[in-house]
């Protein structure tokens, strides 16, 4: 070339230049391989295995672009479990770097489940967009109730598109990190973090919010008015009586990408990439059958002073359920009451920690009707002029949020001698028979899904 030109000056690139030209296109035609080999690895998952989803698309060149794939197990335990979603995007898992998103939620032991995994070609509006619509597709259409994300901007986007009706709740630990990197000083950066994790009243929230602002002098702080802008989907008062499972953060997602690191590499090709994912799922869900043979056979020791209650509840929950409620049982002992304020159908109590009187204070409210409460929970509304409350209603949301009775709830049923959890409190996704009804009606040949 240079030959040809009459000199180095004259071509327009450097030798380096042409070597990394040559590298490219060699890494292109080793992609396009490498995806065809994986492509046809999912195809033949497809033929032996029922139920299995998979799709991707490509870009103008024709080259793979996104890819979303689930399996019937990921199908199982999304009809189970899947009013909480969690996603977050890891990187460096395969040798082209593409992002991989894990959706993930919690199951009846309160331990980590997927429902799919997709390898996106970047983290726009427009690959989230269609990774989420893929799996909404994969699932019947079964939208969540609530989804935890790391606070991207992409992805709030995406989830707004795809679930306009569902509850968004940003990380509380991305958005404490984020506090010490735009606010200068701990004591700061400190007072905005009550914000996100407090419970503070929604009523007074700006009224707090405007005299922390006063006191630090953040009036000018552009990060954090804009977080007052989003103040819904990251402070604790305003996901307050939304099921998250008990989560306020991606925790569960970030433990599944480090897990997941276990068995693939940043040098990983395509095809190797998903049998290791393909095991270390097998690994994850063999924990389940584990969780649930413990769940069916132990026989915890009752040391709760109330003996019933706990013996009730180690006969429907698994047991790391029970061993939360065995909490709330414990704590109800540091409260007492004043005396409790009757109607018709309905009694207040109002708690207090003994030590401390008047000065916090909880309303319990007992109630003779009893209404199912997961379908409350899955309607989202708890408007008492619409429904008629559970049996049980407390002002700290615990029930609604988590999904177990508080601890100012048990110690109501103390006083009213109640021996038993109420039905209405008892939320299905967390006993031992939540998967039973699923078992009996998912078949192998439901039409959730086609070959890829």
């Amino acid at each position: 070339m240079v030959d040809q030109k009459g000199g180095y000056s004259k071509i327009g690139f450097t030798q380096k230049d042409m070597y990394n030209k040559i590298a490219k296109l060699r890494r292109s035609k080793a992609f396009e391989s490498d995806s065809q080999a994986a492509i046809l690895y999912l195809e033949s998952k497809a033929f032996t295995e029922a139920n299995f989803y998979c799709r991707f698309n490509t870009d103008n060149d024709d080259r793979l672009a996104n890819i979303f794939w689930r399996d019937y197990h990921s199908l199982f335990e999304y009809k189970c479990f899947g009013d909480v979603l969690v996603f977050d995007t890891t990187y460096k898992t395969n040798a082209y770097g593409k992002p991989l998103v894990l959706f993930v939620g919690v199951n009846n032991h309160s331990a980590t489940c997927v429902f799919g995994a997709a390898l996106l070609l970047d983290e726009t509006f427009t690959s989230y967009k269609w990774a989420l619509t893929k799996l909404m597709d994969s699932m019947g259409s079964k939208h969540p109730l609530s989804i935890m994300t790391d606070g991207d901007e992409a992805m709030r986007q995406a989830i707004d598109e795809v679930f306009p009706n569902c509850q968004h709740r940003v990380c509380g630990w991305h958005v404490a990190r984020n506090a010490c990197a735009h606010i200068n000083g701990p004591k700061k950066s400190s007072a905005f973090r009550s914000f996100i994790f407090d419970h503070i009243d929604e009523d007074k929230f700006d009224e707090c919010w405007n005299e922390m602002i006063k006191q630090h002098g953040l009036e000018d702080n552009v990060w954090v008015n804009m977080m007052y802008e989003k103040r819904h989907r990251w402070a604790e008062i305003y996901s307050k009586g939304h099921f998250f499972a008990g989560m306020r953060s991606t925790q569960r997602s970030e433990s599944m990408n480090n897990y997941m690191k276990e068995y693939v590499c940043s040098r990983e090709k395509l095809f190797d990439l998903f049998p290791q994912i393909d095991r270390a799922l097998m690994r994850l869900r063999n924990n389940f059958f584990t969780d649930e043979y413990a769940s069916n056979t132990k026989s915890p020791i009752i040391l709760s002073h109330m003996k019933a209650l706990e013996k009730h509840a180690s006969s429907i929950y698994t047991y790391r359920i029970y061993c939360d409620i065995t909490k709330e049982i414990n704590d109800s002992i540091k409260y007492s009451h004043f005396a409790p304020w009757n109607e018709e159908n309905e009694v207040e109590y109002v708690l207090t920690k003994y030590d401390s009187p008047y000065k916090k204070t909880v309303s319990v409210f007992y109630y003779r009707d009893r209404i199912d409460f997961q379908q409350v929970v899955e309607d989202g509304d708890w408007d008492s002029s619409k429904h008629n409350l559970p049996v049980l209603s407390c002002e700290c949301k615990l029930l609604q949020n988590k999904g177990i009775p508080c601890c100012h709830m048990f110690y109501v049923m103390k006083v009213e001698n109640i021996t038993k959890i109420p039905e209405s409190l008892i939320f299905k996704r967390w006993t031992k028979s939540a998967t039973d009804d699923v078992r009996i009606h998912l078949q192998p040949d439901d039409d959730y899904s086609k070959s890829v």
